[in-house]
């Protein structure tokens, strides 16, 4: 019966030492997965750390470039604006003089005219007189 018993408690010592070394084979399984883990989750941290620096220059490198090429657009609309202006004023002042020198030329006109409607109508009153003379 000790026998029996001494057996049978050796026999659940050893069910319990091969549950104990099942155990510690998880619990050492589980450590080298977190180890494992721990390795490859830091190196995607610093993958996603590496992505997020890229992404921040080329944020920047836009920012720069549009910048860039806003002050060129503000520039450019600037110099078209006082090309615009310029041309504009040269236009109106063009203008203004042909329109000085039509206003001129059409009082000259006028007056040629009236000078040769007085001559004409002396002409004919003197041609009119010279008629009735010579009847």
């Amino acid at each position: 019966m000790i026998d029996e018993k001494i057996n049978q408690t050796l026999s659940e010592l050893e069910n319990s030492l091969r549950n104990i070394d099942s155990a510690r084979q998880q619990v050492e399984n589980t450590v080298n997965s977190y180890s494992g883990l721990k390795v490859a989750t830091s190196d995607y941290v610093r993958s996603l750390s590496s992505i997020n620096d890229n992404l921040q220059e080329l944020v920047t490198a836009i920012d720069k470039d549009y910048r860039s090429k806003a002050e060129s657009f503000d520039k450019d609309r600037k110099n078209i604006s006082e090309s615009c202006q310029a041309t504009i004023s040269a236009i109106n002042k063009s203008v203004e003089d042909i329109t000085n020198k039509v206003s001129s030329n059409i009082d000259k006109i006028h007056r040629k005219f009236t000078y040769l409607l007085i001559c004409n109508f002396i002409l004919f009153v003197t041609m009119i007189i010279l008629y009735f003379l010579s009847k």
